[in-house]
């Protein structure tokens, strides 16, 4: 069961500044999620959690969500937090794709599309430090790594900074199902780890995130690339280069969790 702690409950009634009601709603796999309601007006709650492996600049994210939803690429943020372990939204009232009776098929073309609305985005954010990531989770796991194995990581790295130099615009960097709307209204949840990176490690990211297939990758890349007007041949190339950085980033993180006391 969802519990909310009094402090936050206080200083939400602060901002608000009026009686309000906090009911727990289905979330994410690590952040808490609620509605409050205050009167005839409803709001999103994200309660962050603090134990996060990952170094995320709250004060940072909250402003970049600020200019997504200017866009329209994003729900409003409202107010971040004191300590900055919860931020309120605007309340968007539509289901996900996770929630959608549309077809496997049908769902990989939505996220292709979400996919390519991203990396078309005339944003300037910070770039994605995946090297650094990479060390705190080694550091955090307490694992011992052999000589082949760092020369191993050091060779997709390389691979990675490549693929950045060539080409870099602003990615979502987790987007599954759960973060695009049913309806093709534009808006994308969730954007705690977006930065500039390589489109093809977003998408490589998206087909892993989803569990996808063969089959599934095969239809999302093809779509891209007619949305992009790219060849399909090298986005294929590119995205499953990316695939084997983007697994090594998750058995990395995947480490990590395992010395994170819950």
């Amino acid at each position: 069961m969802q519990v909310i702690q009094a402090e936050v409950v206080e200083e939400l009634t602060g901002f608000l500044g009026e009686e309000i009601v906090i009911n727990p709603i289905q979330g994410g796999a690590i952040n808490l999620s609620f509605s409050v309601d205050q009167g005839e007006r409803r709001y999103f709650l994200k309660l962050f959690d603090v134990s996060t492996i990952d170094l995320l600049d709250r004060a940072r994210l909250f402003k970049q969500q600020r200019i997504l939803a200017a866009k329209g690429m994003a729900p409003k943020p409202i107010y971040l937090s004191a300590r900055g372990n919860f931020q309120l939204e605007e309340w968007i009232e539509q289901s996900n794709l996770t929630q959608s009776e549309l077809s496997s098929k049908q769902k990989c073309l939505r996220l292709a599309k979400a996919l390519n609305d991203i990396h078309q985005l005339c944003v300037r954010f910070p770039p994605l430090d995946l090297s650094s990531d990479w060390q705190n989770y080694m550091r955090l796991s307490g694992a011992t790594f052999s000589r082949s194995q760092l020369q191993a990581q050091q060779q997709l790295l390389s691979l990675w900074r490549l693929e950045c130099e060539e080409y870099s615009v602003l990615c979502h960097n987790d987007l599954s199902f759960s973060h695009v709307p049913e309806s093709d209204s534009g808006v994308i949840f969730d954007w705690e780890y977006a930065a500039f990176n390589s489109p093809y490690f977003d998408i490589a990211s998206c087909c892993i995130i989803n569990q996808f297939d063969e089959v599934e990758i095969h239809i999302v890349i093809e779509e891209y690339a007619r949305l992009a007007v790219l060849d399909n041949n090298i986005v294929s190339g590119k995205v499953h280069s990316m695939l084997a950085v983007v697994n090594k980033t998750y058995e990395l993180w995947a480490l990590a969790c395992t010395n994170i006391p819950n």
